[in-house]
Formats: structure tokens, sequence, C-alpha cells
């Protein structure tokens, strides 16, 4: 209520959508998020596309230092 007695109507805040960083196009639900945490729509997710920040070499580096085993043999002693 305004000073006059009189109910005022507020229009509740539109929530922006969110948008491409690189075209400024909206993004759809569908669109994903790249390994660098940013958001892109269809033309812009590839990481050559939008400059990505995420080192993709020593992530890859890590993964395999975690699945593979290093495999040795036991040494045999010489009669």
């Amino acid at each position: 209520m305004d000073i006059s007695g009189n109910q005022t109507a507020t229009a509740p805040a539109k929530e922006k959508k969110p948008r491409c960083p690189e075209c400024k196009h909206k993004l759809l639900l569908t669109d994903i998020v790249c390994r660098c945490g940013i958001q892109f729509c269809k033309s812009h997710r590839a990481p050559e596309l939008h400059s990505c920040t995420f080192d993709f070499k020593k992530s890859g580096q890590e993964q395999l230092s975690t699945m593979l085993v290093k495999v040795a043999a036991v040494k045999i002693e010489a009669i």
C-alpha cells in the first residue's frame, strides 16, 4: 500500500536466461557445460572454438596414471 491507501502492483522481476559468452545466444537446457566450467551454445561447445582454459593433456596424464598398473616380474636369484 502506498500513502494514499491504494495497493501498488509490483511486477516480479524477470529472470534472465543464461547466454553463451562467445555469441550471446540464449542457452537451452540441452546445451552442455564444458570441462572448463562454462556453458556454451551448440556452435561453441568444442574447446577449440571458445579458447578453453582446461588442461586436457594434464587431465589425460592423471587419468592414465591412475588406470595403468605397473607390472614388474619377480627377480630370480642366480644359483
